[in-house]
């Protein structure tokens, strides 16, 4: 894992302005960022802190060719959180757990049949509280199609896994210190945290996008080495198996956004066994 590979993915997709972050799909969208609450975490706290790769979907879900990674990041976060509550480590086990990204985004995706266009994370978590989400057995993901909506058998399923709520884990004016000190407090406590990055320099437009980014998912730091470990659905398959690490001066450099959420009392009547 290399932080330079995804500084390098990310730069190159700036390079050519904002239409070529297609593929990875973020639309910002500050205004709706801003009126969220702020995550009510407690302090600092390394006592109870888990590996969360450990209940990580393995590989990540690679989203190909389409803008989907606002759609794989809830679905992500959304497997993780679960595992992580029923206590469920095996990599079958997991990956049977996961949730649909495709369901998420063919939904939300700011231009109706275009699979280069982006989304609004608020948008899909909006959507993951109030439709829920399905599994990917039951919606699969594409990497190159994205016109299918779900149907009432799929959203029935979607129906009985809600998220509870989501909130923000930092203000977007929050120092660099400040962001990477709430990362931090958030994975202490086990949650897997959305985060939206930009503001790499553009080598030829003048200028970072204000408008489009690329999604992932934090789970794990190592704060002697100073880095993040998170999951990437955009390019995979150069060498990092869907994985990425970012030191803590890049993701406060870099990050824009981080949401954490909440699942409430999920059941775990898994299509899996539980861990003993």
């Amino acid at each position: 894992m290399r932080t330079e590979k995804l500084l390098f993915i990310l730069a190159i997709s700036l390079a050519s302005g904002s239409a070529a972050w297609a593929q990875a799909g973020l639309i910002f969208d500050d205004e709706a960022y801003r009126k969220l609450p702020l995550a009510a975490i407690r302090s600092r706290s390394t006592q109870n802190k888990k590996d969360l790769l450990r209940y990580s979907p393995k590989p990540p879900e690679d989203q190909g060719q389409i803008a989907s990674c606002v759609g794989h990041a809830i679905a992500h976060a959304m497997t993780i959180r679960w595992a992580f509550q029923c206590n469920v480590t095996g990599e079958a086990a997991i990956n049977s757990m996961l949730f649909s990204a495709s369901y998420i985004y063919n939904q939300v995706k700011g231009v109706p049949g275009d699979c280069h266009a982006g989304a609004r994370m608020t948008d899909g978590l909006r959507l993951a509280q109030s439709q829920g989400c399905c599994l990917e057995s039951s919606f699969p993901n594409s990497q190159y199609a994205c016109g299918r909506l779900p149907g009432e058998t799929e959203r029935a399923e979607a129906s009985q896994r809600r998220i509870k709520g989501y909130d923000k884990l930092f203000e977007i004016e929050a120092s660099p210190h400040k962001k990477v000190t709430a990362l931090l407090t958030a994975l202490d406590w086990n949650n897997p945290a959305i985060v939206c990055l930009s503001g790499l320099p553009a080598t030829r437009s003048g200028g970072p996008s204000a408008t489009a980014g690329h999604a992932l998912v934090a789970v794990d730091y190592d704060e002697d080495k100073k880095v993040f470990t998170l999951l990437d659905s955009y390019r995979k398959n150069k060498g990092d198996n869907g994985l990425v690490t970012l030191s803590f001066n890049e993701f406060g450099q870099y990050a824009r956004y981080g949401f954490i959420i909440s699942l409430g009392r999920w059941d775990c009547d898994l299509p899996v066994t539980k861990n003993k």
